[in-house]
């Protein structure tokens, strides 16, 4: 047995960030060597494992994105160099059979010169190779006999489609194709040039002409999932092909002057088309006819702009919310040969359902936002898709008003139609379509599934870090797979009582993920991405020891009901997938001094081959502690202290910068370099923060201090060298602490809120017009971030203790604030207000650093703007001098405010930095 496969997406800020200051680092150099692994591929037989090897940051001329095929079973390995880190390099693709992978290449082998893009086809066993010039797309095609489809260049709207056939070399090219696409089976490949529309059966190579329309007109073609139908538009006439396995196919069309459909609707041609199971309908996108007004013309007022309290909406958020266009969704059926209309003004959002006769839609409208409890409403209802019926599901559900998938789940149909399973105050209910009987899932049971614990009917949006709680459907129809944070259940969606399938999660302290891939071993993804799961059968997850921060691979036995670990280790396993048709498995594993790289599996799944070698011995970090500590609350939270590159420890330890936002895992994740901290002799200590109803401030409080004393205890932190940072809620919590405790000797909140009460009443705005384009803020303040729970009329003791400019007299910390004064989430007046109070206090070390026109994400130190420089470089001298000795800037000594303009820049000297 073998390997398994995963993508660790990273990010790297390290090009700006590197030149930050001129501290003497050993593994400076090294950054220019880094690059990073995308688009991995295991072949389906588990023999070959493929993968793009980018540069990264700023590197040398003579450095390319690479293409590399590498023998999981052996020693051979190929590169090709596919040239400039670009786009182009993602297109890597490897046949069904495994055999072939084709990408598209700006360079050759032989010459670095630049060339136009061009495709790349390399047998994986043989190494053979051939370039097609011209060819800027591709797409494998075919069963046994694998093909390969080529466009070329668009002149004047069409181009060349090319395919050859891999085994024979045999080629033949399509010329004047405006549109094409092939079914994902590979078996077939339809495209429209100036003679029509036409089919072709790849295994026989028999084309038939489904309609003679000219191709100029075509748009939109998409296959039906059995890949024996497709769907497209001819100018805004939707045109329907199904049973082209037969050999009368038959073709329907519709348009929406049809008799039968309700009058005032035009069709979407650009809107997605989405096919129903069995090739039975197809939803298609529909718009109301413009309303076309008689009333005379109303003499406006050009400078004014009107607020209504009896409009649900505020003027700013009406352009966002109101005057946008809409789609709504209509579905034509194969099986009746028309269309009926599924969603409209009145029920605007509709989720497509690909089986059973229902579908779920929702409406908002009757709930006015600004006055609800910061958590959105919805009247939930079911779409009968035969006849456009509508049926009451439940009123007024609260569901997150902030898109975190992660926390929560919102209404879901089961896939074959049959359920609908739904979260209300902390339990899941399951509600059968055919009866209308509704049965409470988690009533009862040892756990509880929300999160927060004590958060059962206000449920935090957003909350949840990267858990899951959906993790499946049984196969057979019968279960829902839920997360309790901790371990996996089987949810009976009828009667019968929940299984805990993984155990221990709770009790010992450990996550459980399903493990989601496609593979015989367990389950498939359906179109909806909805995992389906065999109970039958054994089940796989990844587990993490949330006290040590192992990770590693558990597998669950349907005869014992029981799940065992597999194997742990010290470090990040990651993602693990099986190749399609053996038993081989890759897996990634890192540790915050190695890359994530890929590894083949042994029989005991254990990483025993290494398959790649990025990155393979440069470390910008000396290593890392990860440990858990309990707050005074009783929350048990675990924090990661990452040790600086090459540094001596002082008498006392490590001076460190404690660096706050929410819950910080990260456990034995790779350091890239550009970190300051790290790379100039501090410590860098990341604690988790878990929120608390109504207490956002002291529930930062507690969980910082304590993460503190537990990482002084370690003796690597010197508890005399502290300081502390965040930005947005970061800043917020870094502004409370320094208001309550004396624990650190320097901080820099980062745009952060610091009036809950005027923050409240503030707006939201993405763009650069505050009263114009911007969304009202109370629901975040009640729900999200900071969590209070309610309005400040009803909670003022609550917003009153959590904010920290009312507290502003207690900080003696000395302070270095960063604001843009074009921050569109929390704006520059919160900066403005507690500079003015320190300085009415009399407190002298405090520093307001406003960048003009920089928003909220601009003033990021990690940034590789100019700005981002600036910050980094005087977060550095800052810190330096009150945890290190150093001198202080000139900025900060001379005691001087500079308007726009006449700020002088951060100098940073070698004594300086170095100390």
């Amino acid at each position: 047995m073998t390997g398994m496969l995963f993508v660790t997406m990273t990010t790297f800020a390290a090009s700006a960030a590197l030149a930050a200051t001129e501290a003497d680092l050993t593994k400076r150099s090294d950054a220019k060597q880094l690059s990073m692994i995308t688009t991995p591929l295991l072949a389906p037989d588990g023999k070959w494992f493929v993968y793009v090897l980018s540069p990264l940051g700023d590197p040398p001329p003579s450095r390319f994105a690479t293409v590399v095929v590498r023998s999981t079973m052996g020693s051979a390995e190929r590169q090709y160099i596919a040239g400039e880190a670009s786009a182009s390099t993602e297109n890597l693709k490897m046949s069904p059979s495994g055999r072939w992978i084709t990408f598209q290449a700006s360079n050759s082998n032989e010459s670095p010169t630049p060339k136009y893009p061009r495709t790349v086809l390399i047998g994986v066993a043989t190494g053979a190779r051939t370039e097609f010039e011209d060819a800027i797309d591709s797409a494998f095609v075919g069963g046994a006999d694998e093909q390969i489809v080529l466009s070329g260049h668009s002149a004047q709207g069409s181009f060349d489609l090319t395919t050859v056939a891999l085994r024979t070399g045999k080629q033949s090219v399509k010329h004047g194709v405006r549109i094409y696409g092939q079914n994902r089976q590979g078996t077939r490949l339809a495209w429209a040039d100036d003679a029509g529309l036409h089919v072709e059966d790849l295994s026989t190579g028999i084309a038939r002409d489904l309609d003679d329309a000219s191709a100029k007109e075509y748009r939109n073609l998409t296959w039906s999932d059995r890949g024996s139908a497709l769907a497209l538009f001819r100018g805004n006439t939707l045109e329907v092909f199904t049973k082209l396995d037969a050999a009368a196919l038959i073709k329907q069309s519709f348009q929406s002057d049809d008799r039968s459909f309700p009058a005032g609707y035009v069709t979407v041609p650009d809107a997605p088309l989405i096919w129903r199971d069995n090739d039975s309908g197809v939803y298609f996108g529909i718009r109301p006819l413009p309303q076309t007004k008689t009333t005379a013309a109303v003499e406006v007022t050009p400078n004014l702009i009107l607020w209504n309290a009896r409009d649900p909406h505020i003027p700013a958020s009406k352009a966002f919310l109101e005057d946008r266009p809409r789609n709504y969704m209509a579905l034509f059926s194969t099986l009746s040969d028309h269309a009926i209309v599924l969603s409209d003004p009145s029920l605007a959002t509709l989720v497509p359902q690909k089986r059973g006769r229902f579908a779920l839609a929702f409406d908002e409208k009757p709930y006015d936002v600004a006055t609800s409890n910061g958590m959105e409403l919805r009247d939930y209802y079911l779409v009968d898709l035969e006849t456009g019926r509508r049926r009451m599901l439940k009123k007024r559900l609260q569901v997150d008003n902030v898109n975190f998938a992660t926390s929560d789940i919102r209404p879901l149909l089961s896939p074959d139609g049959a359920f609908v399973v739904y979260q209300e105050d902390g339990e899941y209910y399951a509600y059968e379509v055919k009866t209308g009987v509704t049965r409470n899932m988690t009533r009862g049971l040892p756990t509880r599934f929300y999160a927060p614990d004590s958060d059962r009917n206000r449920r935090r949006a957003g909350y949840g870090g990267s858990t899951v709680v959906m993790q499946g459907w049984s196969k057979d129809g019968r279960h829902i797979l839920l997360s309790d944070y901790r371990d996996i259940w089987a949810l009976p969606l009828q009667h019968g009582v929940g299984i805990n399938l993984t155990g221990n999660g709770r009790r010992a302290d450990i996550s459980y993920d399903l493990l989601k891939y496609d593979s015989a071993v367990q389950g498939s993804s359906d179109q909806n991405d909805q995992q389906y799961v065999d109970l039958s059968r054994p089940l796989y997850f990844a587990a993490k020891d949330l006290t040590s921060g192992r990770s590693g691979m558990a597998r669950w036995s349907p005869e014992t009901r029981t799940t065992v670990i597999l194997h742990w280790e010290p470090a990040r396993m990651s993602n693990y997938v099986r190749a399609t048709m053996a038993d081989v498995y890759v897996a990634t594993r890192s540790t915050a001094q190695s890359y994530p790289n890929y590894f083949v599996l042994d029989e005991s799944w254990r990483p025993s081959k290494q398959l790649s070698f990025a990155n393979s011995g440069l470390a910008f970090t000396s290593g890392e502690r990860v440990f858990r500590y309990t707050t005074n609350h009783g929350d048990a939270l675990e924090a990661r202290l990452i040790l600086p590159i090459d540094k001596p420890i002082g008498k006392h330890g490590y001076p460190t910068i404690v660096e706050i936002y929410e819950e910080h895992g990260g456990q034995h994740t790779y350091v890239w370099p550009g970190n300051p901290w790290l790379e100039n002799g501090y410590a860098l200590l990341k604690p988790s923060i878990r929120p608390r109803f109504g207490d956002p401030g002291a529930a930062a409080l507690e969980s910082v201090t304590e993460a503190v004393r537990a990482a002084e205890a370690t003796g690597l932190v010197d508890p005399n060298r502290l300081g502390i940072t965040g930005h947005s809620h970061g800043g917020y919590e870094t502004y409370f602490i320094v208001s309550r405790t004396n624990m650190f000797s320097a901080a820099v909140p980062m745009a952060g809120l610091t009036d809950l009460i005027s923050g409240y009443g503030d707006l939201y705005t993405p763009g650069r017009e505050p009263y114009l384009d911007s969304l009202p803020e109370p629901q975040s303040y009640e729900t999200f971030q900071p969590y209070i729970g309610g309005p400040w009329w009803t909670r003022w003791n609550d917003y009153v203790r959590n904010s920290p400019l009312f507290h502003a007299e207690g900080i003696n910390t000395p302070m270095l604030m960063i604001h843009g004064d074009e921050d569109f989430a929390v704006p520059f007046h919160h900066a403005v207000e507690m500079f003015n109070a320190l300085h009415r206090l009399g407190k002298k070390d405090v520093v307001l650093l406003q960048y003009h026109r920089e928003d909220h994400l601009g003033i990021q130190y990690e940034g590789e703007s100019a700005t981002g420089h600036d910050v980094q470089m005087r977060m550095l001298q800052f810190f330096n001098c009150f945890l290190k000795g150093a001198p202080a800037p000139d900025w900060w000594k001379d005691g001087i405010s500079y308007p726009l303009g006449r700020a002088p820049s951060p100098e940073i000297s070698r004594t300086s930095a170095a100390h």
